[in-house]
């Protein structure tokens, strides 16, 4: 039946710990009430998987108030700028997102051989997230900090810490995932060797991030 065969379509998305048994199907086909509330039910289990996925790249905010200079690999000046200060005379929490790309990408261009514009392979943004601890404004010097949490197959997921200048403490620590993509067909495709070897120069596990150590990749 072609109920049936949606409602199977549909159900596959799910986790196997909550698709339901073969004769549910047939069951779910014969009830027109019972097929939407599968459909939406396959869509809530998605977005709390991808909601799960998200929070398992963000540190907690006691995790995060804890960092120091010491727990970052790569190091950025930036001279905050008039534009920056919003209403209320201090950075919009919006601008911390162009620090993040800024520091990310500089380190893609020097380090790992990047060229937005000719590179084959490039990184699409599929997450992101921020922690604020105390705000910054113009005309403070900022010192923007780097590493790299987890590196797959073909995605990376940095963090940023954000300091005023002669600071240990972060003003906000946040970051974002890239997953990396072939230019034309914008399907995910594995890092080359030039960029690994640069990101795992980054890469970084500590006790609190639930890390061993032993080897900065996973499967994704």
């Amino acid at each position: 039946m072609k109920g049936c065969s949606e409602l199977r379509t549909a159900v596959t998305l799910l986790p196997l710990r909550y698709q339901p048994s073969h004769a549910c199907y047939h069951a779910a086909s014969y009830y027109a009430v019972s097929r939407p509330n599968l459909l939406k039910l396959c869509s809530c289990f998605l977005r709390i998987q991808a909601d799960q996925l998200i929070m398992a790249q963000t540190l907690s905010t006691a995790q995060a108030r804890v960092r120091r200079r010491t727990d970052y690999r790569y190091f950025l000046t930036y001279q905050t700028r008039w534009s920056d200060n919003d209403q209320y005379s201090h950075v919009n929490n919006s601008v911390y997102y162009h620090f993040f790309d800024s520091i990310v990408n500089q380190y893609l261009v020097t380090n790992c051989n990047l060229s937005p514009q000719t590179s084959p392979l490039i990184g699409l943004v599929v997450s992101s997230w921020s922690l604020y601890f105390s705000p910054v404004s113009f005309p403070e010097n900022l010192e923007l900090a780097l590493r790299v949490n987890k590196l797959g197959n073909s995605s990376v997921t940095y963090e940023v810490g954000v300091f005023r200048g002669g600071s240990q403490e972060p003003s906000a620590v946040g970051g974002y995932t890239h997953v990396f993509v072939e230019r034309n067909s914008r399907k995910s495709a594995p890092l080359d060797d030039t960029t690994r070897k640069g990101l795992e120069k980054l890469f970084v596990v500590t006790l609190d991030d639930g890390g061993s150590g032993d080897n900065p990749t996973s499967k994704l």
